[in-house]
């Protein structure tokens, strides 16, 4: 059977003609709203504080929710969701385009399938109107882009393939676009979105990285079987085309900076991936860092060479997510406990002087089912948190 013929929705089979796409937009539209409501009226029998809560699979017990980033068009915010089909090692990943509502659920408009199946990724980026995708299936592993200039109907640009092994994560900024594979970080010019380049590698020991970020010739690095957040310090020609320039003379790449955990064995099971730090953001030269039953540590990389912890903000339960809007930093806390007793937490912490973070409020432990994938903030006084097969939105307004 094709991937075609097995996946409900593909890259070259998702868009029908303008009557049908209508009536299939409707049908989803009643059916994420039946659904939706159900997950609601669940969740709120367990006496959670939620906005609203819809699920994104068309079946609940068939999708699998791996990662969604917001995004702003024309005025209007969207929610990119990447699903996968639950069962099966390669299954069609779906990016899915959400309308928010004003009370906090969501409308899918529109989806496209990957073009062809694949394993499920962890994250992605969008870049001038362009998602980019990790994507690895039995065709190949590399970088998979969707046109999302027009976010009703998303068009497939294109797969490059960049490296064999196991592909999860990747970060895009500006033209260069770092994407991990299992013992190499493959760096690739995306000037030419129908063309992305693979302009150099970074070799690395085999490794567990469960997130990247690319920021202004910085590549930050989460790596949970070595318990290691790393910082990779990329010099480059002016010329995004020319050949990547590592610092080190054998071309490996140069960790200027490697966090490490003293104790490795306290591990948080499978409710996030193995390891002390489980995520990480950015803000110019400050890292906030995730660090399990650390709690939250601040650290400046002003001087990549030499970071400093300038903050440890310690929580009650173990920091397993995290979001950040403005002077507000969200920490999703879990409670000790097996796979499916942990009790969860929503942290807000006031960061406005990172020397000094602030413990502001917590929304009481609550339980969900397993499986918390994303967090995120939304910049007007909610937080999303992404599960296996729902989303929810919390009211974290003061």
């Amino acid at each position: 059977m094709s991937a075609e013929e097995s996946s409900p929705v593909t890259g070259s089979s998702y868009e029908p003609e303008s009557s049908m796409r209508s009536k299939l937009v409707i049908v989803g539209v009643a059916l994420l709203f039946v659904l939706g409501a159900y997950a609601y009226v669940g969740t709120r029998d367990r006496s959670l504080d939620i906005e609203a809560s819809a699920l994104v699979s068309q079946q609940q017990e068939d999708g699998l929710i791996c990662c969604f980033e917001w995004i702003e068009h024309e005025g209007e915010p969207l929610l990119l969701v990447i699903t996968r089909e639950l069962e099966g090692q390669y299954r069609t990943v779906v990016i899915r385009v959400m309308e928010v509502e004003e009370d906090g659920s969501f409308n899918e408009i529109n989806a496209i399938g990957s073009p062809f199946p694949g394993m499920l990724p962890t994250n992605f980026s969008v870049v001038d109107e362009t998602a980019y995708i990790p994507l690895e299936g039995e065709e190949g592993s590399g970088v998979w882009a969707v046109d999302l200039s027009d976010p009703a109907w998303p068009e497939t640009v294109g797969f490059t393939e960049t490296a064999d092994g196991i592909t999860r994560q990747l970060s895009a900024d500006g033209d260069l676009l770092a994407i991990n594979h299992t013992s190499q970080f493959a760096l690739v010019n995306i000037s030419n979105r129908h063309q992305p380049e693979v302009i150099s590698r970074i070799e690395q020991p085999e490794s567990g990285v469960i997130s990247l970020e690319l920021i202004d010739q910085r590549l930050f690095v989460n790596d949970a079987v070595n318990d290691e957040f790393r910082i990779y310090h990329l010099d480059t020609s002016d010329e995004p085309t020319s050949e990547m320039v590592l610092r080190n003379p054998d071309g490996t790449g140069e960790v200027v900076f490697s966090f490490g955990a003293e104790d490795a064995e306290d591990r948080l099971n499978l409710t996030a991936p193995a390891g002390k730090f489980l995520s990480f953001r950015v803000d110019g030269d400050l890292v906030y860092l995730a660090s399990s039953d650390l709690g939250v540590q601040i650290l400046d990389v002003s001087n990549t060479e030499s970071p400093e912890v300038i903050a440890r903000l310690e929580l009650p339960d173990r920091a397993v997510r995290l979001a950040r809007d403005g002077d507000r930093l969200y920490v999703l806390g879990a409670s000790e406990g097996t796979y499916d007793e942990l009790t969860y937490t929503i942290h807000t912490v006031d960061v406005s002087n990172p020397e000094a973070p602030e413990l502001l409020d917590t929304i009481d432990g609550f339980q969900t089912e397993p499986g918390i994938q994303t967090l995120t903030a939304t910049g007007d006084g909610r937080v999303v948190l992404g599960l296996f097969e729902s989303i929810l939105v919390f009211d974290v307004s003061e």
